[in-house]
């Protein structure tokens, strides 16, 4: 098992790109900390998890309040040993056109999508630079990947020794959500939470 006591914090965790993430970690043998927003949702995670003879447990996670991301982060070390994995995989999607998109909207998708990987990158690397060892990966969908450019040249550059990239979304395939439509050129439309 590639990950035997290594000690995984995956935000977003509780379903989707998160949740497989979690299993398949859980599969090589980490302990996982599986995040969300629902703490039911990541609950349930953490149990399938559990059934299948892994090591995970559930907490709740608004990735946009520092305080609490850091809370989680202690809680997290305290209860499974030191991060040694950190996923900003939390994100959000909601399409509007550009002429329609307000303000809050506008907000809201930076906070999630940005400001959530910023605070996470800097929480995970609380606990990872003083044991010189870590992995932080940042999940992104394709239009997303180069908004989060800065936050990895400057990963690169301020912190050589540990591994920072971004993971777009181009070749995952996702199940389609109800709301959602194909557009032309293969995109998936529609407002999602």
């Amino acid at each position: 098992m590639r990950l035997q006591d290594k000690v995984a914090v995956v935000t977003g965790g509780g379903g989707g790109i998160g949740a497989a993430i979690c299993r398949a970690f859980a599969a090589e043998g980490a302990r996982v900390a599986v995040t969300d927003l629902r703490k039911e949702t990541a609950g349930q995670v953490a149990a399938e998890i559990r059934a299948a003879a892994g090591q995970a447990e559930a907490w709740p996670l608004d990735v946009a309040e520092r305080v609490t991301v850091e809370r989680a982060a202690d809680e997290i070390a305290a209860r499974l040993g030191p991060v040694d994995i950190w996923v900003n995989n939390a994100g959000i999607s909601r399409v509007a056109p550009f002429m329609e998109c307000t303000d809050d909207l506008w907000d809201t998708i930076l906070r999630i999508n940005m400001k959530g990987t910023f605070i996470g990158c800097q929480a995970a690397l609380r606990q990872m630079l003083p044991r010189q060892r870590g992995v932080i990966l940042n999940m992104s969908s394709q239009s997303g990947k180069g908004r989060q450019q800065p936050i990895r040249r400057l990963l690169r550059q301020q912190i050589r020794d540990h591994r920072a990239d971004a993971i777009a979304g181009a070749g995952v395939r996702q199940r389609r959500h109800p709301r959602q439509r194909v557009v032309p050129g293969g995109r998936l439309d529609g407002a999602v939470e």
